[in-house]
Order: C-alpha cells, then structure tokens, then sequence
C-alpha cells in the first residue's frame, strides 16, 4: 500500500473552521424567519394511490417482506422505517412503508421526495412517480420534504422494476450523498435460487450459481456444485481443464498435469499465473508512485434548498498520475510471460468536525470525516511492466454550513491534512 499523509493542508486554506464559524455568525445575525416559503400539504390518508395502482396493473405480484431498513437495525436513531410490501405490475411499481419509533427524534423519516429511486439490476435507476399517505413540506422554490410519523404508512409509486433480479430504495441524503433506505429488496430470491441450481449443469452455469449463491447458500448446495465443477474440469484431460481446477483449489496435483501438457507461449503465460495465483500477498509483485497536482479551494454560495436561507460550501479537488510497475526487487516472482489487468483502489480521508442542529434529523456533533473511494484498471504487459495512467482521487468537501434546510443548520469543516492511500485489489490473467 502507498499512502501519502500529507497533503496539501486543507485545514490551513481560507475555508478553515474560523471561516465557518464567521460565516454562520453573520448569517445567524442576518437571516429573518420567512414562513411564507414553505407550504405543507396535509396527508391523503384515502389509500387512493394503491386503488389506483391495482386497477392500473391487474395481475401485479405483491411481496409481502416486513422487512426493516439496514440503518435502523444497526442503529435506532437512523430513519426508522419498514417495507412492508411491495407490488409489481407492468406499468409500476408500490411500495408500502410503514414509520418506526425512532430515538431521539419524533420523526420515523424525513425524506427528500425529488431524490428518491430505485436502482434496479445493472444500475437502472427507477424514478418516484407519485406516494401519499403522509405530510408533505413544499419549498416554492423547488424541493420537497415528505414527512413520515410513527405509525404512519407511506405508498410511493415507482417507475416499472424488474423484480427477478435485487433492487434497493435511494436517495439523496441531506449531506449531498446517495444512501439507500433498503440496501437489498430481494422478494424472488427463492425463485431465483432454484432455477440457478437446477440449470447448473455446465461448467459456466456452475460458476454462475457458485458467483452469485456461495455467499448466501440456505440450502448449502453451493459444496456440491463446485465439487462437480472440479470434476468436469478434470474430465477434460487438457491444459485448460487442470488449470481452471488449480485456480479454484490450488491442487498442486492439477498444476503438474497442467505443467506436463503445456505447449505454447500462451500456456507458459498460464503457467506463471498459477504461480501469481497461489501468492497470498500479491500486492509484493508490484510498486506503486503517485504524483498529484497543484489545488486550490474554490468557494461557492447558495443552491438552498428546502426553506434554506443560506448556503456556503468551500470543495478541493485531488488530481495526479499513477504509475504501477512491476517490482523488480525482492518480489518473490519475476512476471515475464503473462499480460495482466491490475485493480487497484484509492481512498482519499479528510478529517472533519460537524454539527447539526435540527427539528427533523435530530442533533450532531462529533466527527464527520469525509472518505472518498475509487477504482482503477491498468495493463501490465512485458517486456516492461509499466503502465501511468491519470487519476481523480475525489472532491472533498472542505467546509459547508447550511442555514434553514431541514428545520435548522448543519456545518462541517476541515480539523487537519487530507491523507491518500493506494491499494491493490487483483489482478486478472488477460489474453
């Protein structure tokens, strides 16, 4: 791992904590109430949208889950909500939430009504058509709050979802950050598994079910699977075969089968990656050099939203270059036939104090360090080794201080240097 821990001192730029303490005393001496600004719409408590949906989308699967938020099990002073069903048509998707007792706030949720989605299989976002059944705060000026009590039942109509495959509940959090109310909405999990199962009868449909099911296996069927896996491979009595079967056990016996019927460059390039493979640490085979460039802090004012009355926010961008190469001393192999794709990680830290100061969220005040993380690819291929590629480490937030948005104020700022570490994840054998 390469890490650098000090960057450019964030904590010393004109955003500093003094900064943001000036900003909110002069904003606390000029802003003026405006009650105006803000409209509450009172709940439609008739059930007219989920009538609406079941004559719209006859035939629709409903999934009853009683399935609390991940937050609110870890913690119950998060948004405490429940997804008690789902239904999905062909036109749409609903979903009834039902509010939770939540410590230390009369509110089960305060939810940003123009964020919220679902993120369906392969990312496809899902976008809010219309809910009812709780109270609606409504900023004139764009934006709004739905407000879910204790006790209180939510339907939101969604855009159409394929509901085969997982989907999660998002949204935007008040920290400008996507979050999921439920990370995992999974209602054809047991259809799912069954059909894997029952068409794993190929080496690829193997893999399929042992990639997506090995992890969580109620039938414990996944040792089975790969059991025949390893034997299919076997049974093909080629290269190919006792090396995809060393890859997945690393049986020193199906390397020296494999070893005995190499023939081609390609396989001695297959060879070695067994060799890569069987290395517990493989981050020793390669070094790491990271160059960043000149920042600056930028500044911007405004953007409320939601019976906002001011906005501040100081952000610093991270750039550079990073070269990964191959490790020429000391590494334990010497990589000269095979051409390899390399994941690697980057996490950019910056500490920072916040506060919070508010009727809906509740109160804040303690750490509220901002972590940004990103992948990369590189090829590395001989005779070299090298490859430099341009990195965007992330955009740090470096100070914020937000008046009147969620029923009163936030503010965070930097209390010391930024620090970034660079990290291999894999590498894969490429053709």
């Amino acid at each position: 791992m390469l890490m650098f821990s000090q960057l450019p001192a964030f904590s010393q730029e004109p955003a500093s904590s003094d900064e943001v303490q000036k900003k909110l005393e002069q904003v606390e001496a000029q802003v003026k109430e405006d009650p105006g600004e803000v409209e509450t719409v009172d709940a439609d408590l008739s059930k007219a949208l989920l009538k609406r949906f079941k004559a719209e989308n006859p035939g629709a699967r409903e999934h009853v889950l009683h399935m609390d938020s991940e937050a609110y099990r870890e913690n119950n002073e998060n948004p405490a909500v429940r997804l008690e069903r789902v239904w999905v048509g062909e036109k749409a998707t609903l979903l009834e939430i039902l509010g939770l007792p939540r410590k230390g706030n009369k509110y089960s949720a305060v939810m940003r009504g123009d964020t919220l989605h679902l993120l369906g299989f392969r990312g496809v976002r899902k976008n809010l058509i219309a809910f009812d059944g709780v109270t609606e705060l409504r900023d004139r000026r764009g934006g709004s709050a739905l407000v879910l009590n204790p006790g209180e039942t939510l339907y939101l109509l969604m855009e159409p979802v394929d509901d085969y495959h997982p989907f999660s509940l998002r949204h935007l959090n008040w920290n400008g950050l996507f979050s999921a109310y439920f990370e995992k909405i999974d209602p054809r999990f047991r259809e799912r598994y069954d059909a894997s199962y029952q068409a794993a009868t190929s080496p690829e449909t193997m893999k399929d079910f042992l990639v997506e099911f090995a992890q969580n296996d109620p039938d414990k069927r996944a040792p089975q699977v790969f059991m025949k896996l390893i034997q299919l491979m076997r049974a093909q009595q080629t290269f190919e075969g006792y090396y995809n079967a060393y890859l997945l056990i690393q049986d020193p016996r199906d390397a020296n089968m494999a070893s005995k019927l190499a023939r081609t460059e390609e396989h001695k390039a297959m060879i070695e990656h067994m060799a890569v493979a069987t290395l517990v640490d493989k981050s020793r085979l390669l070094d790491f050099d990271l160059k960043l460039d000149k920042s600056s802090t930028n500044t911007h004012e405004g953007s409320c939203w939601l019976a906002c009355k001011y906005n501040f926010t100081a952000v610093r961008s991270v750039q550079g270059t990073l070269t990964v190469h191959a490790n020429k001393k000391g590494a334990p192999i010497m990589l000269t036939h095979g051409k390899y794709k390399v994941n690697i990680a980057s996490t950019l830290k910056l500490p920072r104090q916040g506060q919070r100061r508010s009727a809906w969220l509740g109160n804040f005040d303690g750490r509220d360090d901002e972590v940004v993380s990103n992948d990369y690819t590189v090829i590395l291929k001989p005779p070299h080794y090298t490859a430099t590629i341009p990195v965007s480490l992330g955009t740090m937030r470096v100070a914020f201080f937000e008046r009147g948005s969620a029923g009163g104020y936030s503010a965070s700022w930097a209390t010391g240097d930024a620090n970034v570490s660079i990290s291999y994840k894999s590498m894969e054998l490429q053709k």
